[in-house]
This record gives structure tokens, C-alpha cells and sequence, in this order.
């Protein structure tokens, strides 16, 4: 994708999340990145519904939809609504159905202009930021936004719950429940805990929703919050990707035209907006390049051990040296599951091999997933100078990464170490045949291969021949460890697939199959075996 485009209420006008996961991907992906163009607009709604008491009739998103799309000529749009959709009303069907046909028609008016949608659900409504004085029962007679129904996030939660279930289920991105979460964690450990204003989250919330949608859509995990989050002025890069990200929106705003009679806009004028916005490209780039900041690497300590900490491809990433590093500087490679386990990884730790492990959840080893792991690779071998082959370590789904990444690239990798691993999706996350499957990762996954149900045993079968096929036929060594009880992942649907192909085709393989052993434990306690195959592959 080229261009994103970012429509919503409020919450995104103020753009909190918005230039959050602007300043994360300007600071990791570079020219890669894609344009963001942020037209959230102060209380819009999808449902054309507005409260008697609102300072002017709310507009509704379809007033300037089709003059946006057509100007901005957006890839992707993310949608942000539903806050102003119920007008803090009690619950009714009549209210609930104008936002579904809202939400139906958005999608439809998106697609018909050649655009993909992504629909945000609601975020929570927070009763408790309010004066009990504003907030009416279900026997007020003035709701609005100035005057909210004490049970308003009930409703939204409805309005949610309709999303994550409806026929657009697969271009929906959470944010209620990760956002609702955060605060009654916050709220457990410190009861006066304040998040916002009610409707709009403060910047930790906000940030919440931006590690939503980073990883369901952009497949970023992020578990480190940057130091902007709590204060936007120690981060110039921040703050010069935000007075950019205003200057578009309000200038694009004041042109295309708006519904909210109380909007003070500051605008540079269209005909002056490339100009304006090429000066502030270069003091971004600028600040880029004085701060390094993509390139940074925190030192660390792992288990008495030195860590090192830093981004690939977007993706945070640890490498641990060992004591002293075995002559010619192996490697073990985690593609999953980071210290889970982790018998094997520290033995061989100690024998003075480096761990190393790049954060990529929920991308099944898809073509996405092998090319983050290649720029991975690349920044280890160039950071750290280890050796050309790492040894790759897949648990579970790991084995997805594992193997796909060594039939991709197998001149860099030694040894395949693999336990209890994901051979067939069709398995697991599918369910398919005897496993237990899982219909979330399944549907998830299938997202991130492009491919459909009705396909899948069929095109994940011709990947795995091939795959295989470029394993043996560059003489991979594999060692693999399963139980053959397990009911999640089957030995025999997984595991026995590869082990067949290498016995049949004379290659190098070591199994050791555990006797009524489910999908966990993994590994081995005493990790003797694994460690003897690694280290003679090696020599």
C-alpha cells in the first residue's frame, strides 16, 4: 500500500494514534513507508444521527466521503467511528440499526472507488472520567454528548461485539476490547487512575489502539512504549510528524469541505500544501538521520548474560552474547517463542553460540514473515558478524518460520531444530482433520497467505513438496522433537510429514519422539541429544 487515509470522529482528529503509528513507521521503514493522511473530523457519524441538545446537527461522514476518496485517492482507509453513533443514548434498535447501514454503506462506497477498508470498533466509554452530575439514567430526558447515559459503553460495547461478528469481520481491527482492558488493569493497580476525558483516551490510550492496528494490519508487535507516549517534547521526530499530519488535515479539511460549524481550521491553503509539506519531509528526514534512531542498540543483561536490543524491519529484536563466542561466531536462531523452553538455546549458549530472535507474531511464516526475517538476518550478520548459517530454531508454528525461511534462503542456515512444529496449516491453525485447530490464527492466517479456505489444502500441499524438496536437495540437516500424544499439533499430520520426506529421500535427520508426550513440554530437560546433532552438523 501507497497511501492511507484515516477517517473517524474526534478521536482521530486529534490524531493521537494516528501519528503514532506515523512516527513508528517513519522511524523503521524509511522510503518504504507508506503515505498517511489524516481527515478524522470533530463529531462525525456514520449513522447521520445527532442529539437535540448538540451545538449544530452532527455531520455525517457521507456528506464529504466521495470528494475525499476522489481527491486523496487513498490504498487503504481505516475507519473510526461509532463514539457519536449512539448520541449517548440508552440502547435502541432504531439507533443500532442507522449505524449498521452507516458501517454497510462506508464499505460499499469504499470498494466502489477501488479502496481496501479497515472499520475500527468503537473504542470504551469511561463513566468514571466524567462528573456524576453530567451523567443521566435510563429515566433521563436530554441525552447527549453533554449529558451521556451512565450506561453509554454498554451500548457501545454492542455496537463492538455487531463489528467483530459481522460479515466485515475480517477487515476489523479491535480497539474496544484492548483499549477496555488497559484501563481496568491500570484501574486494579491504581484504583484513581484517569484515562482521558470519557470519550477521548489520553496518549497511553491512544497508543493502545496504535499497537492494535500495527500489528493486525501493518503485522508489527510492539511491547516497548516510546518515551513520546508520556511526553511528545522528547521526541522532536514526534512532534515535527504531528505538526505535519495538522497542517494536511486541516488544509485538506478547509478545501474538501466539512459539516462542523465550531471547527477552527489553520491552513496553509491547498496550492501551497506540497511546498509546505516538502519542508517539514526534510526536517524529518533530517532529524532521522542526526538521531540514527532506527539504528540504535540498547545493551542489555539476559540471564547473566550481555543482551543486545534493537529493530529490524520494524520489529524489535534481541541478540545475547555468550561468555565467550565459539570460534567462527554460530548462532542460534528463535523464530518464535523467545526463551520458551529454552534448554537447548542455553546450553548451547554456553557452549558459545549467540541467540537471536526477531519479534514477528501472528505471520505464520508467510511470504511477509520470510521477507521481514531476510532484513533480520542481514542486520544480525552485519551488527554482529556471526556466522554465514545460523541455526534455526522453530517450536510449534515457529517451524512455519523455520522452514520457509530455510527453503527460501538455505544457504544461510545449518541446522534445523524443530519441536512439535506446525508442517501443515491445514493442522493446525486449521483444524482440518484430527487436531484441535484454532479458528482465530486459521482465519488470520489465511489472511496473511491470501488464500481461501476452499484452497488451502491444495496450496499449502504444493508449498510443502517444494519446500521440502529445497531442504533435501540442499542437504539441511534436521532434527526434530515431538510427542506422540499430542492433540493440537499431530505428530502424524506435522512432524511424521518431514520425517517421512527425509527418510524416503536420505537425509540427514535425527527424530526423537517422546511416548505420551502432548504439545507441551517442549524440548528436552536434558537437552544432551539436540545439542550433540547441532554441534556435530556444525563441525
Amino acid at each position: 500500500m501507497k497511501k492511507i487515509l484515516f477517517l473517524g470522529d474526534s478521536i482521530t482528529y486529534l490524531a493521537q494514534y494516528v501519528n503514532d503509528i506515523d512516527t513508528y513507521l517513519t522511524m523503521h521503514l524509511g522510503d518504504q513507508k507508506p503515505t498517511v493522511i489524516n481527515l478524522g473530523l470533530s463529531s462525525e457519524t456514520l449513522s447521520g444521527l445527532s442529539e437535540a441538545h448538540h451545538p449544530f446537527l452532527r455531520p455525517c461522514a457521507f456528506q464529504r466521503l466521495e470528494r475525499t476518496l476522489d481527491l486523496i485517492k487513498p490504498d487503504l482507509v481505516f475507519a473510526s467511528y461509532g463514539m457519536n453513533d449512539g448520541i449517548y443514548h440508552p440502547f435502541s434498535e432504531e439507533r443500532f440499526a442507522a449505524y449498521k447501514e452507516g458501517v454497510k454503506k462506508f464499505v460499499e462506497c469504499t470498494k466502489e472507488k477501488g479502496c481496501d477498508v479497515v472499520l475500527l470498533t468503537p473504542p470504551p466509554f469511561d463513566e468514571q472520567m466524567l462528573d456524576p452530575s453530567q451523567l443521566q439514567g435510563l429515566d433521563g430526558d436530554d441525552y447527549g454528548f453533554m449529558k451521556p447515559y451512565i450506561g453509554y459503553n454498554d451500548v457501545l460495547k454492542v455496537y463492538s461485539d455487531w463489528l467483530l461478528d459481522s460479515e466485515y469481520k475480517d477487515q476489523v481491527v479491535d480497539i474496544y476490547g484492548p483499549l477496555f482492558e488497559a484501563i481496568q488493569k491500570r484501574r486494579r493497580e491504581q484504583p484513581s487512575y484517569r484515562k482521558g476525558d470519557g470519550i477521548h483516551p489520553n496518549h497511553m490510550g491512544n497508543f493502545v489502539c496504535a499497537q492494535a492496528i500495527l500489528k493486525q494490519v501493518f503485522h508489527i508487535t510492539l511491547q516497548d512504549v516510546p518515551e513520546y507516549v508520556e511526553d511528545e517534547s522528547k521526541s522532536e521526530l514526534y512532534q515535527l510528524v504531528a505538526a505535519k499530519n495538522r497542517m494536511i488535515s486541516d488544509t485538506l479539511l478547509d478545501f474538501i469541505g466539512h459539516g462542523n460549524e465550531l471547527l477552527v481550521l489553520s491552513t496553509v491553503g491547498v496550492d501551497c500544501l506540497a511546498e509546505e509539506s516538502e519542508k517539514l519531509n526534510k526536517r524529518i528526514k533530517e532529524a532521522l538521520e542526526r538521531d540514527k534512531l532506527s539504528e540504535k542498540i540498547e545493551e542489555g543483561s539476559f540471564k547473566g548474560h550481555k543482551s543486545y536490543h534493537f529493530y529490524a524491519a520494524g520489529r524489535s529484536c534481541i541478540v545475547v552474547e555468550p561468555k565467550e563466542a565459539k570460534q567462527g561466531r554460530p548462532w542460534v536462531w528463535r523464530t518464535e517463542f523467545f526463551d520458551a523452553f529454552s534448554y537447548a538455546d542455553m546450553a548451547l549458549l554456553e557452549e558459545g553460540w549467540h541467540i537471536a530472535y526477531c519479534n514477528m507474531q501472528d505471520m505464520y511464516g508467510s511470504e511477509l514473515a520470510v521477507q521481514a526475517m531476510h532484513v533480520f538476518y542481514e542486520v544480525v550478520r552485519s551488527k554482529f558478524e556471526l556466522a554465514q548459517k545460523a541455526d534455526v530454531f522453530g517450536f510449534s508454528r515457529g517451524a512455519l518460520y523455520a522452514l520457509n525461511y530455510a527453503s527460501s534462503y538455505p544457504e544461510h542456515v545449518g541446522t534445523l531444530y524443530l519441536d512439535a512444529p506446525v508442517v501443515d496449516p491445514c493442522s493446525w491453525p486449521g483444524g482440518l482433520y484430527k487436531g484441535e485447530g484454532s479458528p482465530e490464527d486459521w482465519r488470520k492466517c489465511l489472511k496473511i497467505y491470501g488464500i481461501g479456505e476452499e484452497d488451502a489444502v491444495e496450496a499449502f500441499e504444493s508449498q510443502r513438496e517444494k519446500m521440502i524438496q529445497t531442504l533435501i536437495e540442499n542437504k539441511l540437516p534436521l532434527i526434530l522433537v515431538a510427542g506422540d500424544a499430542d492433540s493440537l499439533v499431530p505428530y502424524d499430520e506435522n512432524g511424521a510429514i518431514l520425517v517421512d520426506a527425509y527418510q524416503a529421500l536420505g537425509g540427514t535427520m535425527k527424530l526423537i519422539l517422546k511416548p505420551h508426550v502432548g504439545h507441551h513440554p517442549h524440548s528436552l530437560e536434558d537437552p544432551k541429544e539436540i545439542v550433540d546433532f547441532i554441534t556435530k552438523q556444525s563441525e
